[in-house]
């Protein structure tokens, strides 16, 4: 899904943050089950996230995930000598630490520089952006080279829709019993997998302490996300 690249960057950073190690597969997930060239009504939507000079919001359509997020600031102009973490630059504000080379364009009112900090990103089914679906959840595939990351979805009986990641602990804990074997664990914070999960045992093996929620979308249009 060109929903599911920055906050999939987003979404699958703070997966790997949140794992310790990123879980990577040789072949797309399920493997009996076909790819989807649309997501399934049920989980299209629109979800937003709201506090104090804050707001982000996430909409799944027929193809894609887009998630944007707007964080506003307001300062007098006469605290910008003084600040170390702002420049003015070609009519922009930038940061000097983080995404240094991005610049956001402002407005001056009544000796106060107003300003907001916005990131947009998206996926969108593509050949490197696999969605098929298992027995209670859909997975989504997403390629990097010549491996495949994965997350889970599941709409649970109250209407939330849990995103996760695979846990890979339980991974480990189940070679023997789906043949899962590892290809490579010497590099840090990242293991290779060589699964051949089917449709009907995908979410036994992923749902409930195989996997880690990273979003919750709630039926009040609200999204979280569990520390």
């Amino acid at each position: 899904m060109g929903v599911f690249a920055k906050r999939i960057a987003f979404i699958l950073s703070l997966a790997t943050v949140i794992s310790c190690t990123g879980v990577f597969f040789d072949q797309p997930q399920p493997t009996d089950s076909q790819n989807l060239n649309y997501v399934p009504k049920e989980i299209q939507g629109t979800w937003k996230h709201t506090r104090e000079n804050y707001e982000e919001s996430i909409i799944i359509d027929k193809t894609s995930y887009h998630r944007t997020s707007i964080e506003k600031y307001s300062m007098a102009i006469a605290d910008l000598d003084t600040l170390e973490t702002l420049k003015i630059a070609d009519g922009k504000v930038y940061f000097r630490k983080g995404n240094i080379n991005t610049g956001f364009p402002f407005k001056i009112l009544n000796d106060t520089i107003h300003f907001s900090e916005r990131y947009e990103d998206a996926l969108t089914l593509s050949d490197s952006v696999l969605l098929r679906s298992a027995k209670n959840c859909l997975i989504v595939n997403l390629r990097k080279k010549n491996w495949w990351e994965i997350l889970i979805i599941q709409k649970t009986k109250k209407g939330e829709i849990h995103i996760g990641y695979p846990n890979v602990d339980n991974l480990l804990k189940m070679r023997s019993k789906y043949n899962i074997m590892v290809l490579d664990s010497t590099k840090k914070d990242s293991m290779f997998f060589h699964v051949d999960l089917k449709s009907k045992n995908i979410e036994r093996l992923l749902r409930k302490d195989g996997s880690i929620i990273i979003t919750n979308l709630n039926p009040d249009s609200t999204f979280s996300e569990p520390s």
